[in-house]
């Protein structure tokens, strides 16, 4: 239950695993789209955003990813992890989150939200950064939440990422190939 919708033409997706002989991760990529693959994703120490009367207080978070440029924005989410604050979400993953570049310049976005199904979603912070023009290969990083959006409550916790990036190329992308990472 991956994916999310995302105004046209960009679309969510997922990544395909490496072949049998350690090819490809990604079937094809066309020549103005780079690719960032979300392999693992978790967050530790969110804020509960559902208190109970009684037992332990907790969250039910997701966490959308999205990729914003000057051509739009492409965006997809994890699944919702119930009563937790500390969801590993990659440990859900059949396969890894996929989402195109559009942009050597985008701005990729992580924000962690709990669900609820009665009223809206609780924001529970996010984390922005640029993979840049010359990226390609692993990645990863460990960074606090912030309040970006300047809710009245309390913003806590680590989101850990790690990834697989390939930038956009004015001359053709080709494929990811293994040696890439």
């Amino acid at each position: 239950a991956y994916g999310g919708t995302a105004p046209a033409p960009h679309r969510a997706s997922i990544a395909s695993s490496a072949d049998a002989e350690g090819g490809m991760l990604s079937e094809s990529v066309s020549s103005a789209t780079g690719k960032l693959i979300i392999t693992a994703l978790s967050a530790q120490g969110l804020r509960a955003a559902d208190k109970k009367l009684f037992g332990q207080d907790s969250s039910d978070p997701y966490c959308k990813i999205s990729v914003s440029s000057a051509s739009g924005v492409e965006e997809t989410q994890t699944e919702i992890i119930h009563k937790t604050l500390n969801p590993d979400w990659g440990k859900n993953f059949k396969k890894a989150l996929e989402v195109d570049v559009w942009d050597p310049q985008s701005t990729v976005t992580f924000t962690v939200w709990d669900h609820d199904n009665v009223s809206k979603d609780d924001y529970l912070g996010e984390y922005s950064f640029s993979p840049g023009v010359q990226s390609k290969g692993k990645g990863s990083f460990t960074a606090e939440l912030k309040n970006v959006q300047g809710t009245s409550k309390a913003v806590r916790g680590h989101l850990q990422c790690e990834y697989i990036y390939r930038a956009p190329e004015e001359d053709g992308l080709g494929k990811l190939t293994k040696k890439d990472i």
